[in-house]
């Protein structure tokens, strides 16, 4: 096994065991009105790694950010964060293509420029759960003051290659996306408070950056094959007090 193998098969096992979910960035809490935020697995949730064929079998589980934007697409605040990013943000080695997008919005940078969690800037572990390999629903309390907002919400499943985004792409080259494989996707809505709505769905808006390198939004989704699958829905249901 060479070198390269051997670092990805370890990041692999940090992936599948490491990988739980956090409540993050605790947001100071305005008003009593509630968030109520439900992500339903899609058929591409996992994905099937291979190691040793019918012996060796990982599934590598998704790793997801939401976070809430003011309608000018200034970053106000993270919700929930995948606890496998704060564990990236402060190994040697840096996963800096998996939720890049989230990652620029929230605009801490590393000592190395990086826009990932140094030891003293660590995501703030608030509250624990499961790791998401299922369906699942958080509840988060809506911060600021503002009354409308944007709820965004970032994925990516480790090391989807398909034949536009392949393992075998180099550093510098296009397509190339380190291990995520496909590119994280970015979900959307808008939150209107002063409305009688109560139900939202998030739409499958952009993919971020592949190789983790800018900020940008890309819309052109039709190189995304399983990466258009990892979530069936994900809802947002208002709680007014």
């Amino acid at each position: 096994m060479n070198k390269k193998s051997i670092l990805l098969f370890l990041n692999i096992i940090i992936l599948v065991f490491v990988s739980s979910a956090i409540l993050a960035d605790e947001p100071k809490i305005i008003k009593n009105n509630q968030l109520i935020i439900k992500i339903e697995k899609g058929l591409h949730w996992t994905h099937r790694l291979k190691l040793i064929p019918f012996v060796l079998e990982l599934d590598t589980p998704p790793q997801i950010a939401v976070w809430i934007e003011d309608v000018d697409g200034n970053y106000i605040d993270t919700l929930f964060v995948t606890k496998l990013m704060t564990v990236w943000g402060t190994q040697k080695k840096r996963r800096k293509e998996a939720l890049p997008y989230w990652a620029h919005k929230r605009g801490l940078i590393g000592k190395k420029g990086l826009y990932l969690s140094e030891k003293e800037r660590l995501i703030i572990d608030a509250v624990t759960s499961a790791t998401p390999r299922d369906s699942f629903e958080f509840v988060s309390s809506i911060v600021d003051n503002s009354t409308k907002f944007v709820v965004m919400a970032e994925l990516n499943v480790s090391l989807d290659y398909n034949a536009d985004f392949p393992n075998k792409a180099k550093i510098g080259d296009e397509n190339y996306t380190g291990t995520s494989g496909q590119p994280a996707v970015i979900y959307k809505t808008m939150v209107d408070l002063n409305t009688e709505k109560a139900l939202y769905t998030m739409e499958l808006v952009a993919h971020s950056s592949p190789d983790g390198e800018d900020d940008g939004l890309y819309s052109d989704l039709d190189k995304l094959t399983t990466g258009q699958e990892i979530v069936e829905e994900i809802s947002i249901e208002v709680k007014k007090d």
